[in-house]
């Protein structure tokens, strides 16, 4: 039967693609070692402490918050800015 056949293929199908899926998490998880193992390579390579690598991701991590902050700022200045005067001579107020 014509019907047989397609239950059939759907079966092979269903088969594929978890073996497809599973190669997919066997390779993602492949490409993750090997990133984590660039990573570690490049921090030995610097030489540094924990504490200072940690020291330098923050001080990245800021800089990228001053950069993105820059960026935004003459958005804040066109509408974001004239909302927030109120709220500072509510501050200034209280003080």
């Amino acid at each position: 039967m014509k019907a047989d056949r397609i239950v059939t293929e759907i079966e092979k199908t269903r088969t594929k693609i978890g073996e497809l899926q599973a190669r997919l998490r066997n390779l993602e998880q492949q490409k993750t070692e090997q990133e984590n193992t660039e990573i570690i390579e490049l921090v030995r390579a610097i030489d540094a402490t924990p504490a200072e690598v940690a020291v330098m991701l923050r001080a990245m991590r800021e800089s990228q918050r001053q950069q993105a902050m820059a960026s935004l700022a003459p958005q804040m200045e066109d509408g974001a800015g004239a909302e927030a005067a109120p709220e500072q001579e509510g501050l200034d107020d209280e003080a």
